[in-house]
């Protein structure tokens, strides 16, 4: 016949059972932990992907989560945190920067341009997070105040916004219109597919002058020119473009053909003509005499000459406003002659005037 167990059996026994129950309890414990834990960041990561799809989809940030049809409470039963850039919930973030970031450094480091933060203070329901208007992501199992740190955070920049919600930023300006040499540009404006843009603009020539994004002046060169154009708007996207830019020559030119004949003791005048450039010139002689009498200013001759011959001259006319001594358009010179012959009779008079016409 068997005996029954002992009081000090039983007792062993017990206490097996104890601890059992304990290691499993600790066990339920840590498991249960560990699946909120999961949980929170699962949740918290599909609040930040949820945000990041409206702000690419409406060019702004929903100025509240609560709406956005995905849970809002973590595990523990607290509300997620979610923090935004100033402005940035009702300004179209392709058009403009918010007015201010958020103010977040991720463990020492600040980071630039953060659009928004979203965040659970986890199990310890402290907000380790948050201090003084600067919220500060500190290494997991970091002791802050007190409390372990054990906040689980995301947050976005703008710029990783902008690569999905804005277009690229386009110049849309098709070519720049040629020019002529000495005379006024077309005034031209710079424009891309952005409103509000600052523009940068080499390879101009001489005396073309950009002024932000626009062109304008009078060109000192002809010839073809490179001008390269980089554009940039007011939320830092970049675009460049080079143009080719055609300068047609304008070059001085004297077109008085020849100075008619003068005679002896008779009034003597003629006006040079010469086209190009700026229409306005500066006229000289630049080697021979005049005979006797006769003068020169302003490209006119005149006066009564008062001997007789032939007489050489270089005349010169200098763009009244763009001469340049090395740039050969803004000047030109030409070789002239000019007979005073003794002054005929009536009659030969006549009879000249008729060859003459």
């Amino acid at each position: 016949m068997k005996k029954g167990m002992t009081l000090i059996e039983l007792a062993i026994i017990l206490v097996i059972i104890g601890i059992l129950l304990s290691i499993g309890v600790s066990i339920l414990a840590v498991m249960i932990k560990h699946q909120k834990l999961k949980e929170t960041k699962n949740m918290v990561q599909t609040l930040c992907e949820t945000v990041k799809s409206y702000a690419i989809t409406n060019k702004t940030l929903p100025s509240s989560i609560q709406n956005l049809g995905v849970k809002t409470k973590d595990p523990y039963g607290q509300d997620i945190k979610y923090v935004y850039a100033l402005g940035a919930d009702t300004n179209n973030i392709c058009e403009n920067d918010p007015t201010s970031w958020v103010n977040l450094t991720d463990k020492g480091n600040f980071k630039n341009k953060v659009l928004f933060l979203i965040y659970s203070i986890s199990e310890n329901r402290h907000d380790d997070t948050f201090d003084r208007n600067v919220y500060e992501i500190k290494p997991s199992g970091a002791f802050y105040n007190g409390y372990e740190y054990d906040d689980i955070t995301c947050y976005i920049d703008i710029n990783t916004i902008r690569k999905k919600a804005c277009s690229p930023l386009e110049i849309t300006t098709q070519s720049l219109p040629k020019g002529i040499q000495f005379l006024s540009y077309p005034p031209t404006t710079i424009t891309a597919s952005a409103q509000n843009i600052t523009c940068d603009i080499t390879g101009l020539p001489r005396k073309l002058v950009p002024s932000n994004c626009s062109i304008s002046g009078v060109p000192l060169d002809a010839g073809a020119f490179q001008v390269n154009v980089s554009v940039t708007d007011n939320i830092g996207r970049t675009s460049t473009r080079t143009f080719g830019l055609v300068i047609q020559p304008n070059p001085v030119q004297i077109t008085t053909p020849y100075l008619p004949y003068a005679y002896k003791n008779k009034s003597y005048s003629i006006s040079l003509t010469a086209i190009g450039g700026s229409g306005q010139y500066i006229w000289e002689i630049i080697s021979g005499v005049l005979p006797s009498g006769l003068t020169f200013l302003n490209g006119k001759i005149y006066g009564t000459p008062t001997q007789t011959g032939s007489f050489d001259i270089t005349i010169q006319a200098k763009d009244a406003i763009y001469y340049d001594r090395l740039n050969n358009y803004s000047f030109d010179t030409k070789n002239l002659s000019i007979s005073v012959l003794e002054a005929p009779n009536t009659d030969e008079e006549k009879e000249i005037e008729l060859e003459k016409n």
